[in-house]
């Protein structure tokens, strides 16, 4: 026997499809605007990186000089994370990782802070780096 829908039956069909698109599009407009974050905050250590690479070959900074960043930062804007002197350090080992590899740099912002940090503390050569960034993530 064919089942027959109702009118009613038609518009909850239509209401649900309607609503599954709408939700469908919040969601992917947060995972846009999180992939958008993500690249921003990468580019953001990358320079942090490099800034303070430039001050530290230039004998300007010493390692004294970023604890003492990293402790202004933290007094001046206490609700900033992610700038302690051990992360600051790390975003110069991510820059002198990365500067002289143009064929990463696009791959490099793809991918979360964490990750690059696991890249760059398990692997010991530009290769094993590449092969660890360009590999599926869970």
């Amino acid at each position: 026997m064919p089942e027959i829908i109702t009118s009613s039956t038609r518009e909850l069909i239509k209401i649900y499809s309607i609503a599954s698109v709408s939700v469908f599009k919040k969601y992917r407009k947060l995972i846009e605007n999180h992939e958008v974050c993500n690249k921003e905050l990468i580019n953001l250590y990358w320079q942090v990186g490099k800034y303070i690479n430039a001050k530290v070959e230039s004998a300007i900074w010493g390692a004294g000089v970023v604890k003492s960043l990293a402790a202004y930062l933290k007094e001046k804007e206490p609700d900033l994370k992610g700038f302690s002197a051990q992360n600051l350090w790390r975003m110069k080992q991510f820059y002198e990782t990365y500067r002289n590899h143009e064929k990463l740099s696009t791959l490099l912002r793809e991918l979360p802070w964490s990750t690059h940090l696991h890249v760059l503390a398990k692997t010991k050569n530009i290769e094993e780096k590449e092969f660890l960034s360009r590999s599926p993530r869970p």
